[in-house]
């Protein structure tokens, strides 16, 4: 697959040991992942069964660190 297009996200120090863990344990790329879930959540959203807004408690929190 080519890429035509790229996204950068900022994530927490958690959230990118976890990912990097979860890379690990099914030995696939990071950006597997994220593509996994992009597609995922477009694929929801079709169907008008994404769950947005999402919470912001989590946000919140990432923010007063």
């Amino acid at each position: 697959m080519t890429s035509k297009s790229r996204v950068t996200v900022n994530l927490a120090e958690d959230e990118h040991a976890a990912l990097d863990q979860l890379a690990a344990r099914l030995k696939v790329s990071k950006a597997w992942l994220g593509r996994q879930a992009i597609s995922e959540m477009l694929e929801r959203a079709q169907k008008d069964e994404a769950q947005l807004p999402l919470p912001l408690a989590r946000l919140r929190q990432r923010e007063a660190r």
